[in-house]
C-alpha cells in the first residue's frame, strides 16, 4: 500500500517540476544533479516527499506529503475508479492532462505486448494500484484518504489498526 502511494507522490513531483520549468517553446529548460536534489535551471529543484507515521490507541497513521501539485476535482472525484488512470507514457502524452481522454486506464502497444510475452509490463498507468489500495486498507480495518490543493500537492493519510492492539482478532 505504501509503496503505491509513494510510487504516485513521486510521479507528481517530478511531473510537476517539469511542468513548473517549462519555457515559452514548450521545452524543459536542462536539468542538473547537485547532490541535494534535482534541479531544473536555477528556478526549481524537485520538493521532498514528507512521511509522517504515527501510532495512536489501537491504529497507526502513515501520511505521505508531496508537492506535486495536487488532483483536479474532476480527476479526485474518479481517482478510485478501477482502470482510471492519468498516465499516458509517450504514446499518450497529448492526454495527460485531459479527464475525459478515451486513452485513460489503456496501456500502449509495447506495454501489451510485454506483458503477453512475460516480460512484465508498465509501473504505472493500469489504474489499480490506488483502488486495490483503498480496498486493502478498509479489508484491514483502516482508511485511505486523500487531500488535494490544487497548485501544491496531496497529502495522503493512510490509517491501519495497529498489530498489537488486534493480535486476537487477526484473521487471514
Amino acid at each position: 500500500m505504501s509503496l503505491e502511494i509513494l510510487k504516485n507522490a513521486f510521479r507528481a513531483s517530478v511531473e510537476w517540476a517539469i511542468k513548473s520549468q517549462k519555457n515559452g517553446n514548450g521545452s524543459v529548460s536542462e536539468y542538473m544533479f547537485d547532490g541535494s536534489g534535482l534541479k531544473f535551471g536555477d528556478r526549481n529543484k524537485i520538493q521532498p516527499i514528507q512521511i509522517t507515521v504515527t501510532k495512536g490507541a489501537g491504529s497507526v497513521c502513515i501520511r505521505i506529503r508531496d508537492c506535486g501539485g495536487g488532483i483536479q476535482p474532476e480527476t479526485l472525484a474518479r481517482i478510485f475508479e478501477y482502470s482510471f488512470s492519468t498516465y499516458h507514457g509517450d504514446e499518450n502524452s497529448h492526454a495527460a492532462d485531459d479527464p475525459n481522454s478515451s486513452h485513460h486506464g489503456g496501456i500502449s502497444l509495447t506495454s501489451n505486448l510485454m506483458m503477453q510475452n512475460g516480460a512484465g509490463g508498465p509501473i504505472a498507468g493500469l489504474g489499480f494500484g490506488i483502488p486495490m489500495t483503498k480496498v486493502y486498507a478498509e479489508y484491514f480495518g483502516g482508511s485511505l484518504d486523500i487531500i488535494s490543493v490544487i497548485g501544491h500537492g496531496c497529502d495522503v493519510f493512510l490509517k491501519l489498526p495497529s498489530i498489537d492492539y488486534n493480535v486476537g482478532n487477526l484473521q487471514i
